[in-house]
């Protein structure tokens, strides 16, 4: 079986989220593939919208979601009693470093925004979870931009 990223996006054709391997064919379309390990074949392969695309982060929230870029997420600390929604997005949001995923930070108190604070920590009272995602729920990011 290839170990290959995870991405999603939505298909140009109905709008629906595909998720799987992403290729970009040569005239520049972008594809994503499913992958059926039992039978080492690509399954089905459909054209994405190039702006949907976002890759899986390797993590999942407090109910065993993937994370995803491009979502939008719900980080509670119940300790210090604060709650946040942030984007997570690849690379150098909030210039503190340029490497991973981190949180930008959309409403709620000011807090740190590396998003492996969040993940997995249920025992020191701190939860991630996604509530949706940049392009199914705009509304989310409060008339913001996120960059």
């Amino acid at each position: 079986m290839p170990m290959c990223i995870e991405f999603r996006g939505k298909r140009k054709d109905n709008g629906e989220w595909v998720y799987g391997y992403l290729y970009i064919t040569h005239n520049g379309e972008y594809e994503i593939s499913n992958y059926d390990a039992k039978y080492n074949i690509e399954r089905m392969t459909h054209i994405v919208i190039p702006k949907t695309v976002g890759q899986y982060t390797g993590l999942t929230d407090m109910y065993g979601n993937k994370i995803f870029e491009g979502d939008v997420v719900k980080c509670t600390d119940e300790i210090n009693d604060f709650e946040f929604m942030a984007v997570v997005l690849f690379g150098n949001p909030n210039a503190q470093y340029n490497w991973g995923f981190q949180l930008k930070q959309i409403s709620g108190e000011k807090a740190n925004t590396n998003i492996l604070l969040w993940v997995e920590m249920e025992e020191t009272g701190a939860f991630i979870e996604v509530i949706g995602n940049i392009f199914d729920n705009p509304e989310l990011l409060k008339g913001g931009e996120v960059k």
